[in-house]
């Protein structure tokens, strides 16, 4: 029975602990938050970049591979990849944890 009582205990002090680390923790929840942020963002550019490439190139061999869709999914996952490593490079996503977690 002690064996029970003591595994109950150190259970309830490693989750007291996972809250005092996590779920109180600003930067934990700063940093989701803009990671989550860019990452819609980046999505929405990518999407954008290459229904304005089908939008410019319509009429034309390359426009109509972009408009099929599969080879739209395909080269929107490549443009959103080089708009990542882009914004990656430039350490958008660092700042703006910086930023927001009050310029630490």
């Amino acid at each position: 029975m002690q064996r029970v009582d003591v595994y109950l205990s150190s259970t309830v002090l490693n989750s007291c602990v996972l809250c005092n680390r996590i779920v109180k923790n600003r930067e934990f929840w700063v940093s989701t938050a803009v990671d989550f942020a860019v990452s819609v963002a980046v999505g929405v550019a990518a999407a954008a970049v290459v229904a304005g490439m089908i939008t410019l190139a319509a009429g034309t061999a390359i426009g109509t591979f972009l408009a099929a869709p599969a080879a739209a999914i395909l080269v929107t996952a490549g443009v959103a990849v080089g708009i990542g490593y882009g914004l990656d490079a430039l350490q958008v996503p660092y700042h703006l944890k910086v930023l927001f977690s009050g310029g630490k």
